[in-house]
């Protein structure tokens, strides 16, 4: 292949650099240069390794079918890829990890869609291979790329990593279009992330701050938080997806503030399994089943909200739905909310629920404004506003 080093700024334009043995270019030391309009491919190792501080510049270049990742980016990388087709190659599309800080724009990352055959298998199946793949204290910024069409996740970030995505089109990925586990911390703003199973998918100490983001027609659901996840969601639009636009489960705690959460075609938000998180002004709207529902130990706060318009009712709260681990110290709070203007009941209470229920406003809808049945249904109602319900 090629090796670039030790300050070195050579321009590469319009070659084929394909089936070595190693890596197909290599820039390290502080090795700089262009690569321009080249066809980087079939590489056993990487197509483009960037490390200690080597920062070329790639443009319009095409990688792909290489045995590892398309770019791999490590031990304080940095490189300005711009306007590239990475895709179809073995680990990732583009790899960064140890401190690399590389720059991406404009570039198109797709179609990660290798096989193999496992051990004790007779059929090929899909490689988990992601477009982006950001861990070990990686960073990156990453704007105004397509990041399209993986057989697994598109944007896969974790341990400890901190990159920066923003106003990326993320979609058509078979699994999350980003997903976040093990401590990672991205910082999400202004992407426009669609059509995978789930939008974005935060696992395991994952804390990502997702800021203005339109995150929409998903299989499955927006946005999904657990295994003692959190996270900052603010100022995001979550619509038209097919189950729980918002899914926190199993420990999942973000903060949610702010965002609209509309048109589903089931819940909006979901709390369950010892889920809990704060949920401060958001907009709840127009989905199928009902708005909220709470079971089975979840205790979220669900505060100022304005929850209006499903198909089917308000908030749901039912099945052990409101205490955690049976304490009356820690519950589910629907505290100061507008709950208007829903096909069914505004506030219902059902079997074995405990909710605090306080200071909302609870009018307009086409049924009974709060309805409490059920085995053990229980809960504290207090200064709520309850008018105009029929």
């Amino acid at each position: 292949g090629v090796t670039l080093r030790a300050g070195c700024a050579p321009v590469f334009r319009r070659n084929r650099i394909r089936n070595g043995n190693d890596t197909g270019v290599h820039a390290m030391m502080g090795g700089g240069g262009l690569l321009e309009d080249n066809d980087i491919f079939g590489n056993a190792q990487a197509g483009v390794a960037i490390e200690t501080g080597a920062n070329p510049k790639l443009l319009r270049n095409r990688i792909h079918d290489c045995l590892q990742s398309g770019v791999f980016c490590y031990d304080q990388g940095l490189g300005l890829l711009q306007e590239n087709d990475v895709y179809n190659n073995l680990t990732a599309g583009v790899q960064i990890v140890e401190g690399a800080d590389p720059v991406l724009e404009g570039n198109t990352l797709r179609e990660q869609r290798r096989e193999n055959i496992k051990e004790g298998h007779k059929k090929a199946s899909p490689v988990d291979a992601p477009c982006v793949w950001v861990h070990s204290s990686g960073k990156g910024r990453l704007s105004c790329n397509e990041i399209r069409s993986s057989w697994w996740h598109g944007v896969v970030v974790g341990q400890d990593a901190t990159p920066l995505l923003q106003e990326n089109s993320v979609h058509d990925h078979k699994k999350a279009g980003v997903f976040v586990q093990d401590g990672g911390a991205p910082t999400l703003l202004e992407n426009d992330i669609s059509r995978c199973n789930v939008g974005i998918e935060c696992i395991d100490d994952a804390v990502p701050v997702v800021r203005s983001n339109n995150i929409h027609h998903h299989k499955l659901g927006a946005v999904w938080v657990y295994k003692t996840a959190g996270g900052t969601f603010e100022d995001n639009e979550l619509h038209e997806n097919g189950k729980a636009a918002v899914r926190v489960w199993n420990g999942g705690d973000p903060l949610m503030q702010r965002n609209r959460i509309w048109g589903g075609r089931s819940v909006g938000l979901l709390v369950y399994e010892f889920g809990r998180g704060q949920y401060l002004d958001n907009e709840i709207y127009a989905h199928a089943s009902w708005n909220v529902e709470v079971k089975r130990s979840g205790v979220p706060v669900i505060q100022r909200n304005k929850i209006h318009s499903s198909l089917h009712g308000g908030v749901l709260c039912h099945g052990g739905g409101g205490t955690h681990i049976e304490s009356e110290e820690v519950r589910f709070q629907l505290l100061d909310n507008e709950i208007y203007s829903n096909s069914g009941v505004g506030v219902s209470i059902g079997a074995d629920a405990a909710p605090l229920i306080q200071n909302n406003a609870i009018h307009s809808g086409h049924s009974a404004g709060v309805y409490v049945s059920g085995t053990a249904a229980k809960g504290t109602l207090r200064g709520n506003d309850i008018y105009s319900n029929e």
